[in-house]
Parts: C-alpha cells; sequence; structure tokens
C-alpha cells in the first residue's frame, strides 16, 4: 500500500464499558477501491459500525463451503462464529470506519464522529 501512497491508521479508544476502533485510510484522489474492516464476534457480541458516505454492512455465520465466518484457535480446528463486515469506498481519497462495542456512546463524540456520519449497524 505504501508504494501506492496509501495510508492507514487504527486508533483505539479504550475505557472501561467500551472499545473504539476508528479506521481511516488516507490514498491519492484517484484510489478506488473497496475498504473493508470484519469482525469475527462470538455469541452474545455485538459491534455498531458507521462509515462515512455509503457503505454496505454484511453479516453471515460460518457455513460449509464458505471461508467467512470461522475461526481457529489450533490447526484442524475451527469453528463458526459471526463475521459482520463493513465496506466502503473512498471519497476524495479518505474513508474513515468506526467500530463501537460495548456501552460506546460516551466515546462517540465529535473528535471522532461528525455529523457525515452515518450509522450502518449495530
Amino acid at each position: 500500500w505504501q508504494r501506492a501512497g496509501v495510508l492507514h491508521r487504527r486508533t483505539c479508544h479504550v475505557r472501561p464499558a467500551s472499545v473504539v476502533v476508528v479506521d481511516e485510510l488516507q490514498a491519492p484522489v484517484t484510489f478506488d477501491r473497496t475498504i473493508r474492516v470484519q469482525w469475527l464476534l462470538d455469541d452474545g457480541a455485538a459491534v455498531a459500525m458507521w462509515a462515512a458516505g455509503d457503505a454496505t454492512l454484511s453479516e453471515q455465520s460460518g457455513v460449509e463451503g464458505s471461508t467467512v465466518g470461522w475461526v481457529s484457535e489450533g490447526y484442524g480446528d475451527r469453528r463458526p462464529v459471526r463475521s459482520v463486515r463493513l465496506e466502503a469506498r473512498p471519497r476524495a481519497g479518505h474513508v474513515r470506519i468506526i467500530s463501537a462495542f460495548g456501552d460506546a456512546s460516551p466515546v462517540l463524540d465529535s473528535s471522532i464522529r461528525d455529523e457525515r456520519m452515518i450509522t450502518c449497524a449495530s
């Protein structure tokens, strides 16, 4: 990515009852590729995700014949989990994707999320 002039920065905001992960990508204006952020979640876990502009959210649990939605804790061992993936395209060479776990509402202030952000999933 560095040769293409792309910079990815991930910032984690950790609080006692929440974690907010902010992924920002800065690229040349001509950069036109889909950016994906994916989380693998156990039962009962939840994530809320936001992105500026158009974004697509998909969720899938592990099913035979697919590589999506599985986690392996050792060789030859796998178990299905919920895969939550948000896809977005940069606008003017920039994209920001926010993922919030736990009670993140107090953390999502104007320094992280601006008025142009739209909720994609929770």
